[in-house]
């Protein structure tokens, strides 16, 4: 009978902790929990992998979470 082997990938996991207030900060949270980033941070969350994000221009008159 022949050996099995597992084998185990590891990945790098890291947290973005957000502290900031959308449309205000470079990055923010809108009180439902969308995240909210500026040009520039934006800029520097595309020197990685956003292939499964959904990118859209924030505007606060559409993105204001009412009826909390």
């Amino acid at each position: 009978m022949g050996k099995i082997f597992e084998r185990h990938v590891w990945c790098v996991v890291r947290w973005l902790v957000v502290t900031g207030t959308a449309g205000r900060d470079d990055v923010g949270l809108t009180p439902r929990g969308r995240l909210i980033v500026s040009d520039a941070a934006l800029a520097l969350f595309r020197q990685g992998d956003l292939g499964r994000c959904d990118i859209e221009e924030y505007d606060p008159d559409v993105h204001h979470d009412q009826g909390l």
